[in-house]
């Protein structure tokens, strides 16, 4: 099954809330419709991109002139003892509370990141200290006209990187956890939530830039005295610079000039070339 929409604003589909409309919206509710979905579009050779919970994207104020393909229907998920399959739009906030009802830990540290288990996986996303090529056992992925599953080596994770950034689609992904009590999962989640408390609420892409080597990329944006800098309605954190906010009103161009300018800042004052995180869907 699949319903599909037409002239959705992107706001609605992004944490950040700005954007045009995208002109065709999909969004298939299993693994086979989502491919179903993709073979569709190549084969009218037609523009798509898939997205899951809208984080780490910046959509374009002219909107997306082609397909979306939204996977927050895909969001079935099983057990089997210590292992979890998740399928690729399943947020992580359900999969922490899948895991608590089953007294399983090792999800904690990233139940507070607002995205799905296709975008964590594909950018090896991580949370104090942890990251997905941590707990994944093996990914269920749309390669090359056909589905497979790679077990992590084969992933070819890194820092903030995947196979799947270049090649091929994640449909699904196991996941190895380990038994523990309430109380153990709690304090697990509250040593977690702490250390994420101090990020900036509102609504942002999350972090901007990848952090250099031995650095916080938000220290050196702080250092170049930048944050609470504001053009139009976007503003740079002032609790935390590598966070770019919508202040109420905010454009793609707001958002980013404000990216050229900590780029700009950074490298001449601190000699550091900073590199975006975040995809650019225009």
């Amino acid at each position: 099954m699949m319903r599909i929409m037409r002239n959705v604003p992107l706001s609605r589909l992004t944490t950040i809330g700005l954007g045009g409309e995208a002109k065709r919206v999909f969004y298939p509710d299993s693994s086979l419709a989502l491919i179903d979905a993709v073979r569709l579009c190549e084969e009218k050779d037609e523009k798509y991109f898939v997205l899951g919970a809208g984080s780490n994207v910046l959509p374009a104020d002219a909107g997306y002139d082609g397909t979306l393909i939204v996977t927050t229907d895909c969001a079935r998920l099983c057990a089997e003892g210590e292992t979890i399959r998740a399928d690729c739009g399943a947020m992580t906030s359900a999969i922490a509370a899948f895991c608590r009802a089953r007294r399983l830990s090792g999800w904690e540290f990233f139940a507070s990141i607002p995205a799905s288990v296709g975008g964590m996986v594909t950018m090896n996303a991580g949370a104090c200290g942890l990251f997905m090529s941590d707990i994944v056992l093996r990914v269920h992925a749309y390669m090359d006209n056909k589905c497979v599953w790679l077990d992590r080596k084969d992933c070819r994770f890194g820092a903030k990187e995947s196979i799947f950034q270049t090649k091929g689609l994640v449909l699904a992904a196991e996941f190895s956890f380990f038994a523990s009590s309430r109380e153990e999962s709690a304090a697990a989640l509250a040593r977690c939530g702490k250390m994420r408390s101090r990020q900036p609420k509102g609504r942002s892409m999350g972090c901007v830039f990848c952090n250099p080597p031995g650095i916080s990329a938000g220290a050196l944006i702080q250092r170049c005295g930048l944050c609470g800098v504001r053009v139009g309605g976007a503003v740079i954190s002032e609790e935390h610079g590598n966070f770019i906010l919508n202040a109420g009103g905010a454009t793609e161009r707001d958002v980013r000039t404000l990216i050229e300018l900590a780029r700009e800042r950074v490298l001449r004052e601190c000699g550091v070339a900073l590199q975006e995180e975040i995809i650019y869907l225009r």
